[in-house]
């Protein structure tokens, strides 16, 4: 039968998408908060496990293929992170690419690394501080601590 025939199925995503760069982020040590607030709320919690959260997700196209993703983290009594285990992720870009369809699987590869911003002068010239100002004058945290101009 052609396809053009044939009822459509939407894609169906489920669960907790779970990137490399998130699961990069993990930390031995980490609380249980601090996980909830990396990687959201685990899909699975259970009772008889309560050491250990899976983060579970579920893909499946509308011709009826199948993709399944998992992280487990486990703590420790003190409820910190002892070690996790993880299927490959697919990184931001591909996570988007799957979601949207235009491509159907992933290549895992190594995560990009992030190049931390340049960093000012230690002993910038006066010229220069009056012209851009900084940016600790212009936040709103030091603007209290700073005195006022006259």
């Amino acid at each position: 039968m052609p396809y053009f025939l044939k009822p459509y199925r939407a894609d169906v995503h489920q669960g907790n998408l779970v990137t490399s760069e998130m699961a990069l982020q993990l930390e031995k040590g980490m609380t249980d908060a601090q996980v909830q607030f990396l990687l959201g709320v685990p899909l699975v919690q259970d009772q008889f496990h309560q050491g250990r959260w899976d983060y579970v997700y579920y893909l499946r196209r509308g011709d009826g293929d199948e993709q399944i993703r998992r992280l487990s983290v486990y703590f420790n009594a003190d409820r910190r992170v002892d070690h996790w285990t993880s299927d490959p992720m697919p990184d931001e870009q591909q996570a988007d690419q799957l979601i949207l369809g235009t491509i159907r699987s992933f290549e895992p590869r190594p995560p990009k690394t992030i190049i931390p911003p340049a960093q000012p002068n230690s002993s910038p010239s006066t010229t220069d501080a009056n012209e851009t100002g900084t940016r600790e004058a212009q936040s709103p945290d030091n603007a209290a601590h700073q005195p006022a101009a006259e």
